[in-house]
């Protein structure tokens, strides 16, 4: 898709000039790829670049603004930079709801990347009450097993503080992506992860390698070893090692975490050293241990 998109960003840009907002609806379908493909900094400099031609055509307050804020502040979470992207999806709500009038189903991916900020940020209540109210507006308007009501489904699981209700939640949205999706496909990886994670907290921690292991299969199926997509894997697979007092597991897979950092982000970087001190703090417990 990439390439596709590439080819196409130079044949427009040839036909209409780099400021035409033509060419900017494909610059963000070229940021869309470059984050999916786990290249948040790349995708953050291509969707501004869509923004200022779209607002210059649209004006601040149109729809088309909404969605390129919403790309924006996915590829600011992406960097870590959380606030940020609250700020920016504040705003893409703020205007859909004045385009679309509250409870409109074109207001719930704003809703959504809301929620996932709030609970980035730790604020798990809030982040719940957005997911609910998504999920509520998407069960209105679409089938209960359209793909849509699923990966809300996906989201509002993670905020749940009751365990089995969470995976249950989860099981949920796996029976609706696999009416989608085959089993090895990209979209299916982020519910593997979040039942391995509820087996994990249930202590079943045999299911939670199997489901945690499968969604580091698949992403590294369309992905590279060493992408940025991989990391939220590692970490929930080092957290289930370090539940069970395995420290070397552990310590592997957040060192293969740390390297890919480095890679995307440098040394220097918040995310960069908040897992070199997980491993610091891990390399102390074995001292003391003994090992």
């Amino acid at each position: 898709a990439k390439i596709l998109h590439e080819r196409a960003l130079l044949i427009r840009e040839n036909n209409y000039g780099k400021d035409n907002v033509i060419v900017a609806f494909t610059v963000d379908h070229l940021g869309r790829c470059y984050r999916a493909l786990g290249e948040p900094e790349q995708a953050k400099i291509l969707h501004e670049r869509a923004f200022f031609v779209k607002e210059k055509h649209f004006g601040k307050e149109h729809s088309e603004i909404a969605i390129n804020l919403g790309f924006l502040g996915n590829a600011h979470r992406d960097l870590g930079d959380l606030e940020k992207a609250k700020e920016l999806h504040e705003k893409a709500l703020i205007i859909k709801e004045t385009f679309y009038g509250k409870g409109h189903v074109g207001l719930v991916s704003a809703i959504d990347e809301l929620g996932e900020d709030y609970r980035c940020l730790g604020n798990i209540k809030k982040a719940k009450e957005l997911h609910e109210l998504s999920l509520k507006i998407k069960e209105e308007y679409f089938d209960k097993n359209n793909i849509e009501v699923g990966l809300t489904l996906d989201q509002l699981g993670k905020v749940i503080d009751d365990v089995n209700l969470s995976k249950s939640i989860h099981e949920r949205a796996l029976r609706i992506k696999r009416l989608y999706y085959e089993e090895n496909h990209q979209n299916m990886s982020d519910t593997y992860m979040n039942i391995g994670n509820t087996y994990v907290k249930l202590g079943d921690y045999a299911k939670g390698i199997v489901f945690l292991e499968k969604a580091l299969k698949v992403r590294e199926k369309y992905y590279s070893i060493d992408n940025l997509t991989l990391i939220e894997i590692l970490i929930s697979l080092s957290n289930l090692y370090i539940v069970k007092n395995d420290v070397n597991n552990a310590q592997k897979h957040l060192e293969r975490a740390l390297k890919i950092r480095q890679q995307y982000f440098g040394v220097e970087h918040k995310l960069t050293k908040e897992i070199e001190q997980i491993i610091a703090n891990l390399i102390k417990i074995e001292s003391r241990n003994g090992n």
